[in-house]
């Protein structure tokens, strides 16, 4: 599998249908993102992780998702973890 440097060169990478949902998407995530997070890519999931400067002992020695989306054969993903163990923090997503 080739390595995909940056967040921009995978959507560069993608048909331009694909690129302008996930853009679009990602622009909202950025806009609405908590100060203290980062954008990276990992894997081919645009991440927004919490540093491992500021959580450096993580169960796997990743940085953990608080948002991650991709695109799949058919389909695209938003994986939105706080929402799954907060539910302050879903209730404030949704609205």
């Amino acid at each position: 599998m080739k390595t995909i440097p940056t967040v921009d060169d995978y959507l560069a990478g993608l048909p331009a249908d694909d690129r302008k949902v996930l853009s679009t998407v990602r622009d909202t995530i950025r806009k609405n993102l908590p100060t203290g997070y980062e954008e990276m890519l990992q894997g081919r999931f645009i991440s927004y992780v919490i540093p491992l400067s500021r959580l450096p002992k993580t169960y796997n020695g990743q940085p953990l998702w608080y948002i991650a989306l991709t695109v799949q054969k058919n389909y695209y993903t938003v994986h939105m973890m706080a929402a799954y163990g907060d539910s302050k923090e879903l209730t404030r997503i949704q609205n």
